[in-house]
């Protein structure tokens, strides 16, 4: 196996921003949970103590606000941290490029912009990477690419085109996201944990490959 330094120490630190993730994603979906749950609790209380029909005027009062803890604030914070999660995959795989030239397993210059498709191609076409073992990951990953691009650029929003499309069909396939009223993409509880574990064995999977490639010794000018 090669000794490969700079990938170890980025896959050490990435270890490390993954486990923060995955603390930061399970902190905010129990605070979600919590105050509904004491949301009801509060409203339940106070409407024991109420006729039928104050009880029923009160509900009423309440609705907006249920309709925000239970749907409106989950959303948002769901598509914050999806963002987030993306943006910390595609720093990551960026900064795994420059440990690869560091390691000397590439000659290239690595991609100074950061973004998914640079990458993928330095890591592909310039390293050589195995087509095979990874490809469904890169497929995969490009369907959470769509999701991205729409929760971000327009506001969760599906348009009748072809990313829509292939966005639909991998929705349709795929646990803890759906599709609501007027297109609308809806993000699960569990929906930014499994992005997290799905780019945790991702990389993992990169790295496996990497570690596999020769170090390429440079010719003195």
């Amino acid at each position: 196996m090669i000794i490969t330094t700079h990938i170890g120490w980025d896959d050490t630190l990435r270890r490390i921003n993954m486990e923060n993730l995955f603390g930061l994603i399970n902190s905010s979906e129990i605070m979600l949970k919590q105050n509904l749950t004491d949301f009801k609790e509060r409203v339940d209380s106070e409407a024991s103590k109420m006729s039928e029909n104050e009880k029923q005027e009160y509900f009423e009062y309440l609705g907006d606000e249920y309709w925000q803890l239970s749907e409106v604030f989950p959303q948002v914070s769901r598509r914050a941290l999806f963002a987030i999660c993306y943006s910390t995959v595609e720093f990551g795989l960026n900064r795994l490029c420059r440990a690869v030239y560091a390691d000397s397993l590439c000659v290239s210059p690595v991609p100074k912009r950061t973004n998914l498709n640079n990458s993928k191609k330095y890591l592909m076409d310039k390293v050589k990477l195995s087509q095979e073992a990874l490809q469904d990951y890169w497929d995969r990953l490009d369907s959470y690419r769509f999701i991205r691009n729409r929760v971000i650029h327009h506001d969760a929003t599906l348009k009748d085109d072809k990313h829509s499309e292939t966005t639909r069909e991998f929705i349709s396939k795929e646990p803890s996201i759906s599709i609501g009223q007027f297109d609308k993409i809806e993000l699960g509880d569990d929906f930014c944990i499994n992005f997290a574990q799905f780019v945790n064995t991702f990389i993992d999977q990169l790295v496996s490959e990497l570690r596999k490639k020769p170090a390429i010794v440079q010719a003195d000018p």
